[in-house]
């Protein structure tokens, strides 16, 4: 498990955690969870990342869109995000290190 010499499970924490303080969220971790703590998301991170399986949907209610960030990859994507999405996630993604890309 090397994603903790490179720093990206607490850069991938970083980015959802912030998120959820922009947008209220459900995120489908076997079942439903409305507005999780970020002691809950830092556990679903680490036991995806931990156990080499698995993946997890947030879900921004007020938007319309999903964010999925899933152990067989190592990026995280969002699916329907509006400009104002994109600009913030591309601010918190600078700010955790990492490049916020538009899919072609």
């Amino acid at each position: 498990n090397h994603y903790d010499c490179c720093g990206l499970r607490d850069r991938f924490v970083g980015v959802i955690l912030k998120a959820m303080c922009y947008y209220p969220v459900s995120v489908y971790w076997s079942g439903w969870i409305e507005q999780p703590s970020p002691e809950q998301m830092k556990g679903i991170i680490d036991t995806i990342l931990d156990n080499h399986s698995g993946d997890v949907n947030v879900l921004f209610t007020s938007k319309n869109a999903l964010l999925r960030f899933g152990w067989d990859c190592l990026n995280i994507s969002i699916y329907n995000p509006d400009e104002e999405m994109c600009k913030l996630f591309e601010k918190i993604a600078t700010s955790e290190g990492l490049f916020w890309r538009l899919a072609e």
